[in-house]
């Protein structure tokens, strides 16, 4: 395994060098990415962050979600009337 290195060790020819290799790795993220339509390694949507400008990302609720909200929502309504 390699040590951690501190950055102001390193000689400008390095500097460089590591700059190419992390630009070639974003751009392969980034094609990554569009090929596999957003999603992430762990199969859940990507953030907000990387969603195209001026769209927010559309969450939906599932029927349990739902039904659970229903419950705290009656539940509430019948600590109030009684």
């Amino acid at each position: 395994m390699l040590s951690a290195m501190n950055i102001t060790e390193l000689s400008p020819a390095q500097l460089r060098r590591a700059a190419g290799i992390k630009e070639k790795l974003d751009a392969a993220q980034a094609e990554l990415d569009s090929i596999l339509g957003g999603i992430a390694g762990n199969g859940l949507q990507q953030s907000s962050a990387t969603a195209p400008r001026g769209k927010k990302p559309h969450w939906t609720q599932t029927p349990e979600g739902k039904a659970r909200l229903a419950r705290v929502i009656k539940r509430s309504w019948r600590k109030r009337r009684a």
